[in-house]
């Protein structure tokens, strides 16, 4: 089932990629993007897989789901990206 999503996700990108061809990375930036795609694409599903044993589908969907949440907070408290304002 992982490698299923993995290769749907990743024909997907290289269409997105083939279409707008954008300059390819190089040295440090590939470095980086090549870790993420490993730690993030590979690694979060095959840990999403290995939790679903332990848990039901509905506390996996809530952990699936408040993800980018979680990469919001991390980017604004972290990395100083900050918050948007509130408009009144």
């Amino acid at each position: 089932m992982a490698f299923a999503r993995l290769l749907v996700g990743s024909a997907s990108l290289g269409l997105v990629a083939l279409r707008y061809r954008r300059p390819f990375p190089r040295g440090r930036a590939l470095a980086f993007v090549l870790g993420y795609g490993v730690l993030w694409f590979a690694g979060y599903t095959v840990v999403l897989n290995w939790a679903e044993r332990h848990l039901d589908a509905g506390t996996a969907a809530l952990l699936v789901n408040i993800a980018p949440i979680l990469v919001a907070g991390v980017a604004g408290i972290v990395f100083h990206d900050g918050f948007p304002r509130r408009s009144s």
